[in-house]
């Protein structure tokens, strides 16, 4: 396993952003892409209201542009937010309520457990 990124809280934007790419051939920073080898993103997040994960499997991570396909699209970063996350900008809550399916409490086993059934179908 292989860490993937570092979480930033920024003071003066809502969420926490976190850090997402890989050095290809030429060594330059690139977005991971649908042909590397790995399942799910799972990012720790917590702030003063709120502390959990969000579990992100691939395809939903390529549906929302993160990660790139054929090496076509995908980014380097991305902002979360967690449910007590105030969201004022319209892609601030478009973002929030897509990712909003993939939280998870850390005592909230059965959701973790559907998540995770999700992902394994």
């Amino acid at each position: 396993m292989s860490s993937i990124g570092n979480l930033k809280v920024l003071q003066k934007k809502t969420g926490q952003f976190v850090t997402i790419w890989k050095r290809n051939e030429t060594e330059e920073t690139a977005p991971y892409d649908m042909k590397d080898d790995f399942d799910i993103l799972l990012i720790k997040s917590s702030n003063d209201n709120t502390e959990g994960f969000f579990i992100f499997q691939k395809s939903t991570l390529l549906e929302n542009g993160i990660i790139s396909n054929h090496n076509n699209g995908g980014k380097r970063g991305m902002r979360v937010y967690g449910p007590s996350d105030k969201t004022t900008s319209n892609q601030a809550i478009k973002t929030q309520k897509w990712q909003s399916n993939f939280f998870v409490e850390p005592n909230d086993f059965g959701r973790f457990k559907n998540i995770l059934l999700q992902i394994r179908h």
